[in-house]
């Protein structure tokens, strides 16, 4: 696997294999990790525009969101369950690897069902989703769908309740909402990893932000710091302009900046599949291997 591993992470690679292995971190995952459309937000966004007879305006989807919503409502809300079908016929390996690894618990800010589909069998014994977020019943072996859980055969889930738009972001991170305290707990005490994810957008960066000052200001007082630690996967900086190169280097400063350690990896195609490769092998490593195939002429 050394050639889907940046040398500078070969390091992190054994801390977050250590920390999988004992299920001792949380799993963040984000669109990255979802399946055409929704695993790109900028293209989705135009889509559901398109759809709806809306200008999209780049660099503001969440606007361009409400929008569509506001113009037509029913039909923002076939568009949704339309792409968002319970079952489809094309899905991302990485969340049959994902669900089979030991991770403490497993977060998405994902609303499409696609992950919930593998939990059967799975260490997973309980599910919550946005607005009812906390964790009253505890961390462990549960997924929590941040922003909302959509099931398109239910004819009382609507699109319009997820975290989608300007509106139902500020909704979600406001004063009203359990989910700003839920995060800041799981980003002050807990070891994370974040994947198809990027922290830095804004209302994440801000928790991100606030749970670092609770972590100091708890060091001054007691003396004791807390050990816990995040990271994100990111592709390594190989086969880019010198533009994206620097885009690249401020992108890492600002994780350094928000201590969130970078794990740099090999993405190998544009539909960063090498991410696969990674779970795979650590499903290989920490859970076991699938059975090799034999001959019946080998007998």
């Amino acid at each position: 696997m050394s050639d889907l591993i940046s040398s500078g992470s070969n390091g992190i690679e054994k801390e977050v294999e250590a920390l999988v292995r004992n299920r001792g971190c949380v799993i963040f995952m984000g669109a990255g990790l979802s399946i055409p459309p929704s695993g790109n937000w900028s293209s989705t966004a135009k889509e559901f525009a398109k759809y709806c007879g809306v200008r999209a305006s780049k660099g503001k989807e969440k606007e361009t969101i409400d929008k569509c919503i506001k113009k037509n409502p029913s039909k923002f809300d076939d568009k949704f369950r339309d792409l968002f079908q319970k079952d489809n016929a094309a899905q991302r390996t990485a969340y049959t690897y994902l669900i089979k690894l030991h991770f403490k618990a497993w977060v998405t800010t994902n609303f499409d069902p696609w992950f919930h589909n593998n939990t059967p069998g799975s260490n997973i014994n309980f599910c919550k989703k946005y607005p009812d977020i906390s964790m009253n019943t505890g961390l462990s072996n549960r997924l929590f769908y941040i922003h909302g859980y959509f099931n398109s055969e239910d004819k009382n889930c609507f699109a319009k309740d997820m975290v989608f738009g300007k509106r139902s972001f500020k909704e979600a991170y406001g004063p009203d909402s359990l989910l700003p305290g839920f995060l800041l707990n799981l980003f002050t005490y807990e070891n994370v990893i974040f994947v198809g994810f990027d922290p830095s957008e804004e209302y994440i960066r801000d928790v991100i932000e606030r749970s670092n000052h609770i972590r100091g200001k708890i060091q001054r007082q007691t003396g004791v710091g807390i050990t816990t630690k995040r990271y994100i996967m990111w592709k390594i900086c190989e086969g880019i302009s010198d533009k994206d190169r620097e885009e690249w280097k401020l992108k890492i400063s600002l994780f350094n900046s928000l201590e969130i350690i970078p794990f740099l990896y090999n993405p190998i195609e544009k539909d960063h599949r090498g991410l696969e490769t990674i779970f795979r092998n650590w499903v290989g490593k920490f859970v076991g291997s699938p059975a090799p195939f034999e001959s019946d002429f080998a007998q």
